[in-house]
């Protein structure tokens, strides 16, 4: 169940404690929606997820990305309303990772 991540400019993100044959391992999910409208909530990503056969042990944060293509800046902020706020490391690590993954190595990140 591996996906993009940058597929739109702005979406919504959970970090997740997935088992992945025995091994635990953190996830990043991402929710491509019109942010600023009531059509998608993080608790959906989640949903969709474990629909999709992922083994989700914990839930752990979620908020935003924002990808600007013009000044090459990705952003990771706000928090879940269901999930609450994330763990900055985790999503620096994980952000970090599908930027190298997907072709934005010289983007430059920054996680509040």
């Amino acid at each position: 169940m591996d996906r993009k991540i940058f597929v739109d400019d702005e979406m919504k993100h959970v970090i997740v404690l997935v088992d992945n044959d025995g091994k635990k391992e953190k996830k990043l999910l991402t929710m491509h929606c019109a942010l600023g409208t009531n059509d998608c909530y993080h608790r959906d990503s989640v949903r969709r997820a474990r629909n999709e056969g992922l083994n989700i042990l914990d839930i752990q944060g979620g908020g935003r990305i924002a990808v600007n293509r013009s000044t090459k800046l990705i952003k990771v902020y706000d928090s879940s309303g269901s999930y609450g706020p994330f763990n900055t490391g985790d999503a620096t690590e994980l952000v970090t990772k599908a930027m190298q993954e997907e072709g934005f190595e010289d983007y430059k990140l920054v996680v509040r």
